[in-house]
């Protein structure tokens, strides 16, 4: 199984939208307040071996997406109120991860379940928020990068 793994902190940038706009051309909205997210990566492999080959035989597979995102929540931001509320309700969300940040570096666009939110109120007062992710359908690898 090969593995893309990412961990960048508050330099890349994340793009909450409505399910189908991981797509070239999608509507994003940034996601404030990020302190650090993590992204993997994972192509699975199909084994094409027959029983009596000298050797295996292997071919890529499905494409799957799974991370988190650490933030501090802001009522006013959208982005982030769209996790919370997905993370409640089964609704799928699109992302666009950029790791480098914005402009013309990599991009990756899908769509992805929200599979648990974790808001902790801090003694500063702040809530911090994790939000962990998998992606459902193809990822678009450098989808948009307007």
């Amino acid at each position: 199984m090969a593995v893309t793994n990412f961990i960048i902190g508050t330099s890349g940038t994340i793009g909450v939208g409505a399910a189908g706009v991981g797509v070239p051309g999608g509507a994003f909205t940034n996601l404030g307040g990020v302190t650090s997210f993590n992204f993997t990566l994972t192509n699975d492999e199909v084994d094409f071996s027959s029983n009596d080959a000298a050797y295996d035989i292997k071919r890529y597979g499905r494409q799957r997406a799974a991370g988190s995102v650490d933030f501090l929540y802001d009522p006013g931001d959208a982005a982030q109120n769209t996790l919370l509320t997905n993370s409640r309700t089964p609704t799928i969300t699109a992302f666009r991860l950029r790791p480098q940040g914005g402009g013309a570096y990599n991009e990756y666009a899908f769509d992805a379940l929200v599979t648990s939110s974790n808001p902790t109120i801090e003694n500063n007062g702040n809530i911090r928020c994790t939000v962990s992710f998998v992606s459902t359908g193809a990822i678009d690898f450098d989808a948009d990068q307007a």
